[in-house]
C-alpha cells in the first residue's frame, strides 16, 4: 500500500502503547460485573483512563502527522516574508 507525502510510517511506541492500554482498559470496563459501589468505581476509572489513553494516542498521531507534513520551505531566491510579485495583468 502506497501513500502520499504525508503518509510516512507510524507514530511510534507512544501511539502503540496508549492504543493497547486503551483496549485493555475497555475490556476491563466491559467484563467487570455490576455488583455495587466498588465495581462501579473500577468500571468508571477504567472508562476514564481509557479515554485518557485514547486522547494520548490521538495526540501522538496528530503530532506525527504535523512533523511529517510540516511547513513548506520558501522558494529559492525569495527571502522569508518578502512580498510576492504578481505577474498577471488585470484588464
Amino acid at each position: 500500500m502506497q501513500g502520499g507525502e504525508s503518509c510516512v510510517g507510524m507514530p511510534g511506541r507512544v501511539w502503540l502503547l496508549s492504543a493497547v492500554a486503551a483496549g485493555v482498559l475497555w475490556v476491563i470496563a466491559l467484563v467487570t460485573p455490576d455488583r455495587g459501589a466498588r465495581t462501579d468505581a473500577v468500571r468508571g476509572g477504567a472508562f476514564r483512563a481509557q479515554l485518557g489513553f485514547e486522547a494520548l494516542a490521538l495526540c501522538a498521531i496528530l503530532s506525527h502527522a504535523q512533523g511529517v507534513s510540516g511547513p513548506r520551505p520558501e522558494p529559492p531566491g525569495q527571502p522569508f516574508g518578502a512580498p510576492v510579485r504578481r505577474t498577471h495583468v488585470r484588464s
